[in-house]
This record gives C-alpha cells, sequence and structure tokens, in this order.
C-alpha cells in the first residue's frame, strides 16, 4: 500500500521535528536513522518508535522499510539537478564537469546512505529503486558527454585506452570513495586518508564543501591538457548560477 502524498494538521510527535506532514516527518527521521545505523539495522519498529507513532500508523504512509528507503533516495537528486542545469547553459567544458563532479560530492557526503548499501540494495531490488539507477544512469551519461566533448575540443585527454565512459565512471567511483572518507576520517580510520582542510571553526556544511572541492580537482586535474589551468576551472565552476531542481 503506498501512503498518502497529503496530511492534515496534527500535534508536535516525540521525534522532536517541527512538521504537519506525518510522511515527511518519517522520511527525515529515517534519514538520520539510515546514516547513524544503516539500513540494514534500522528496523520498521525502530522507526515508529523514533517517529512516536503505532507501526500501524507507520504503514499507513509506508508498505515497507523499501519504501522508505526509496522516499529517502528520491530527496537526494542535488547531482542529476546539477547536470541538468548544466546542460542548458554556457559554459566551458571542464568548468561543467568540475561543477557536477563538486555538486555530486556534495551531494554524496549529505545522503543519509552508504552509497555501497544503497548500489546493493538497488541491484537487490531494482523495482522498488528504479528512480536511483535512472538518475545515476543520467548523470553518468552526461559526465561522459562531457569527456567526449572535452576530448574533442582539444581541452581534456583520456589516458592510454581509456574511453570516456571508463574515465566516467572512475569519476563516479572516485566521488563515492570520498564518502567513506568524510564519514570515517577522524579517529584511527583517519590515518588511512589525507587531511581536507576547512576554514578554523568550519561546520559540517563547511566540512562536506571542502571533500567536494578536493575530490572534484584531483579528478578534473587528471584530465585537463593544460593542468597549470586548474584554479581558473575551479574559479569559474563555482561562479556558475545554477538553479538545482530537486524533484
Amino acid at each position: 500500500m503506498a501512503g498518502r502524498t497529503g496530511a492534515s494538521p496534527g500535534r508536535p510527535r516525540a521525534s522532536g521535528i517541527a512538521t504537519e506532514d506525518p510522511r515527511e516527518e518519517i522520511i527525515q527521521v529515517a534519514t538520520r536513522l539510515f546514516a547513524e545505523r544503516g539500513y540494514e539495522r534500522t528496523s520498521m519498529t525502530m522507526l515508529a518508535e523514533a517517529c512516536g507513532m503505532k507501526q500501524s500508523s507507520l504503514y499507513y504512509w509506508f508498505a515497507n522499510k523499501r519504501e522508505v528507503l526509496r522516499a529517502t533516495a528520491a530527496s537526494n537528486r542535488q547531482s542529476v539537478g546539477a547536470a541538468e542545469a548544466l546542460g542548458s547553459i554556457e559554459a566551458e567544458t571542464p568548468a561543467k564537469l568540475y561543477r557536477v563532479l563538486y555538486e555530486d560530492g556534495v551531494a554524496i557526503c549529505e545522503a543519509p546512505f552508504d552509497y555501497n548499501e544503497i548500489e546493493r540494495l538497488a541491484a537487490e531490488h531494482p523495482d522498488d529503486l528504479a528512480s536511483f539507477w535512472d538518475d545515476y544512469r543520467a548523470l553518468f551519461t552526461f559526465i561522459a558527454g562531457l569527456l567526449r566533448d572535452g576530448v574533442e575540443q582539444g581541452v581534456l585527454i583520456l589516458g592510454g585506452s581509456e574511453t570516456p565512459e571508463w574515465a566516467a565512471a572512475a569519476a563516479l567511483h572516485a566521488n563515492e570513495g570520498m564518502q567513506k572518507a568524510y564519514r570515517y576520517g577522524s579517529g584511527d580510520i583517519a590515518a588511512q586518508y589525507p587531511p581536507v582542510e576547512a576554514a578554523e571553526g568550519a561546520g559540517d556544511a563547511d566540512r562536506i564543501r571542502a571533500f567536494a572541492r578536493r575530490t572534484a580537482a584531483a579528478t578534473v586535474h587528471s584530465l585537463l591538457v593544460d593542468r597549470a589551468a586548474l584554479a581558473d576551472v575551479e574559479r569559474d565552476a563555482l561562479a556558475l548560477n545554477l538553479a538545482v531542481a530537486v524533484d
């Protein structure tokens, strides 16, 4: 049973989230629990308790946990929105490539789920998470197209027998790996990763942007014909005015 899309005002719940839409409250609480515990270790019982509602109320809005996961994934479309916006504006290809990788890096770090976990779940339940693969393919196709254009324009270069598709996959995998560094880059595990500097007193948002910039810069630098132009590419990319559309 699919949950309703509208709601009438109700009393505040134990979750502490100020919203009049129970469905939105469930998505927000699930986002937090998936980030803290992982998808597999979060049960519908835990979710109902964290929302301060009965399980019957939770099942009124979502038939199962995969529906909840699909809803949380649908709320994290920043990368695809950036690709859609970049496709309609005039800018140099390297700047577009940097910006879409930067936006993807930010989205991945902000995501409530581990990307390795959601990719596995999407492979196991392709019908339930079809929108995840649709978005991923759209992003992959856009990046591969930028790489192909950049090579034809003489501003980007691919190594050896590498194709635009392989290079696009490598760029996306680098961002997915960066999520691990962001999430676990503290304590003993931090020694495995190079430090990522952010301004003194920076909060999580600034730290996320620092990770995203570092990873986008590393990928684009490896692809530029004129690697000395990276600073200009980064400046132009971050200056692009994107109206990122998130459905």
